[in-house]
Formats: C-alpha cells, sequence, structure tokens
C-alpha cells in the first residue's frame, strides 16, 4: 500500500504536531499525477554546480532563460556525467488539486512526487532525476523551491547540507543566522546595511576535512525580489540562532544544543532513514569546528552587530 503524503518538517517544524495531524487528513496528491505532470520539450541544457552538487537542467525556453540570467555565476561547462539529472518546463498553471500551500509529499516505489503553490516535481530517488513543472507568473520562487528540493535531497550525498538561514560575508567568512519562520532572518538581512547579505533564505553548507565552507546557490525568500544572486564559497565563521526580545543578549550554546540547532535548520523531504542520518552526523561534526551561538536581539537596529562581531 502507497504511503499517504505528508508535509516534510521544514524549518524547525513550525507546524505543531498537533496542527500536522489535524493537515495531514486533508492532503491527497492527485491519483493521476504522473500523468498531469507533462513537460514540454527542452529548449536548451545547462549544467550548474550547486554548492558542489553537479545538476544538468533540461529546460524550455523560459526556464532556461531565468536560469542563464539569474544564476549564470553558477554555469559550468558540460563534462562529465552529472550527479543530479532535471527537466522542467513552465506552464500557465500547474495542474495539481493541491491547495495546501506548504511542500506536500509522497513517496512511495522509489519515488518521491511533491507539490507546492507553482511547483509540481517527481524525483527518481535511484537514478537522481527530477521531471518539473513550474508556474511562468512566478519562475524565480518556483524554480528556488525546486532547487530546494534537490539540494535537501542530494547535497547530504556530498557532505553538505541546505541550511535555511540569512548569510552575510564579514572579513572573508560568512556568519549565519538562523531560526525558524518569524525569527527574524529576513530582518537581520535588512538591518545589516553596509554589509554583504549573501542570501537572506538558504545557502550549502559543506562539512569536509575539519573545515566548514558555506556556499551560495541564489537562495531568496520572496520578500527579497531585488536582491541579485552571486556566486561565492567562504569559510563558516559561525552561526547565530535568533530570537527576537526587548534588548540584545548572546550566549554561547553547547556542542550538543548547537548540532541540534543546525539539524534544526535543514529541511528534510524524505522520511529515509538514512538520509535523517546523514543531516544529523554532518550537523555534529559542524558544531564542533564551528561556534553556535543564541542571539536575542532587538528588531530596531542593528545594534545587534556589536555583540556578534566581539565574538567573531
Amino acid at each position: 500500500m502507497a504511503k499517504p503524503p505528508y508535509v516534510p518538517p521544514l524549518l524547525h517544524g513550525r507546524i505543531s504536531r498537533e496542527g500536522l495531524a489535524a493537515l495531514e487528513p486533508r492532503i491527497a496528491l492527485a491519483a493521476d499525477f504522473d500523468a498531469r505532470l507533462v513537460v514540454p520539450a527542452p529548449a536548451a541544457t545547462l549544467d550548474l554546480d550547486l554548492g558542489g552538487v553537479a545538476v544538468r537542467f533540461a529546460a524550455d525556453a523560459p526556464v532556461a532563460a531565468h536560469l542563464r540570467d539569474y544564476l549564470g555565476e553558477w554555469l559550468v561547462a558540460a563534462g562529465a556525467a552529472p550527479q543530479v539529472q532535471v527537466a522542467v518546463g513552465t506552464v500557465a498553471r500547474v495542474p495539481t488539486d493541491e491547495s495546501v500551500t506548504r511542500l506536500v509529499v509522497r513517496e512511495d516505489g522509489g519515488y518521491l512526487r511533491a507539490t507546492q503553490r507553482g511547483l509540481m516535481v517527481r524525483v527518481d530517488l535511484e537514478r537522481r532525476e527530477l521531471t518539473a513543472l513550474v508556474e511562468v507568473s512566478g519562475l524565480r520562487q518556483d524554480l528556488t523551491n525546486l532547487i530546494r528540493v534537490v539540494l535537501s535531497l542530494f547535497a547530504p550525498a556530498q557532505s553538505s547540507v541546505l541550511f535555511r538561514a540569512t548569510a552575510v560575508a564579514h572579513r572573508g567568512r560568512v556568519v549565519l543566522f538562523s531560526g525558524p519562520t518569524l525569527a527574524g532572518k529576513t530582518t537581520v538581512a535588512h538591518l545589516s546595511a553596509g554589509r554583504e547579505v549573501l542570501s537572506d533564505d538558504g545557502l550549502v553548507v559543506t562539512v569536509s576535512d575539519g573545515a566548514v565552507i558555506a556556499r551560495s546557490v541564489g537562495q531568496w525568500g520572496g520578500e527579497s525580489r531585488e536582491r541579485r544572486a552571486r556566486r561565492c564559497e567562504l569559510p563558516l565563521a559561525a552561526v547565530f540562532a535568533l530570537r527576537k526580545a526587548a534588548c540584545n543578549e548572546l550566549k554561547p550554546l553547547s556542542r550538543a544544543a548547537a548540532a541540534v540547532e543546525l539539524a534544526a535548520a535543514v529541511p528534510l523531504l524524505s522520511r529515509d532513514s538514512a538520509l535523517s542520518r546523514s543531516v544529523l552526523e554532518l550537523s555534529a561534526r559542524a558544531a564542533r569546528l564551528v561556534p553556535v551561538y543564541e542571539l536575542a536581539f532587538c528588531n530596531r537596529d542593528g545594534s545587534f552587530w556589536e555583540l556578534v562581531e566581539k565574538v567573531l
């Protein structure tokens, strides 16, 4: 019997267990999901290096144009076989009955099927092949969500995770500000005037050879439409778990608490135990190498940076 659809635990579990239990019985992916998922013939094949994951897109004209324009810095020359292949095209409206705005996922028979607003995607987990439709009216955000699916599922095999956070460049390194929805990640981006904000949504964190490297992958939230993506790869200096408060306060987290905080910021789309174990192991390794703090901050100005700079 096929497993029922579910809402994956994204962003620190921003839906409670009770809320999730109430929501899941109302979720359904169309029985003819695969039949509806008809992708137009590709106009171009583009290879991108997304945080160390080699992804080949077979894309129709609108998607290819967007990838060249918005993610041009991540384009690479076609070479060896890619680690992930994505066939993607645009439609006026994604042909799904799903009305839940969060990502809804179903796994069975080696496939993962998911839909969210203007995105509809099927993943062959063994072959690492994705087939997807996105809505042309929301192309940037829908492709961003598609890339999240790719990296959430396949980055851990490269000793990497997609980490949901605001990233700010600081003296040749990267500082991350993590937290659940409404914790203040986008607010931190807006209050970091004069500093280079690399993303207010997420980037890839790689743990290898005793170092932790942060790599931008063009991820911006829907509130940051004016932002441009820039490819960047820098050592990770520290992670600050955000909590809004009346005044600024900073305290270091224990290694165990730090590992939990890091793992909580990684979206898990699959219930596969091996994938979960990889994320937990990478989070624990990162917590041994990079300091993690809880930052209670006042969201009226950028004065919290005074505390942050003292520990960097």
